[in-house]
């Protein structure tokens, strides 16, 4: 059975006076607010599969992440090489042309 306040109050007037048991009756809290060990230790219970839940969430989360990264660098490999070939068939048509009309001048020249 809990003890209300009152109650709390007086059993202890005359052992530690007036004051003070007024004191103490203010500051312990109802019993029906106080928590148990069975009730701390659902609240872990619950609270740990909550957390396994998450991990397992952010775990396929991440693999997600993983092979987005991995398909996004694909992409830019094949951009890249797409670039490099693009790059090099302009500049080395143009290298020839112009080692070429070099060549021509000075024959022409001589």
């Amino acid at each position: 059975m809990a003890v209300s306040h009152v109650e709390l109050y007086e059993a202890l007037k005359g052992p530690v006076g007036e004051k003070v048991a007024r004191m103490i009756a203010e500051i312990v809290p109802v019993a029906s607010d106080v928590a148990r060990k069975q009730d701390v230790a659902g609240a872990v219970s619950t609270l740990r599969l909550e957390m396994a839940d998450l991990r397992a969430e952010m775990h396929a989360g991440f693999a997600d992440v993983r092979t987005e990264m991995a398909a996004t660098r694909v992409e830019m490999h094949a951009l890249n090489t797409r670039t490099i070939r693009w790059i090099l068939g302009v500049t080395i048509p143009l290298w020839v042309g112009t080692w070429g009309m070099m060549a021509a001048i000075l024959v022409k020249g001589t």
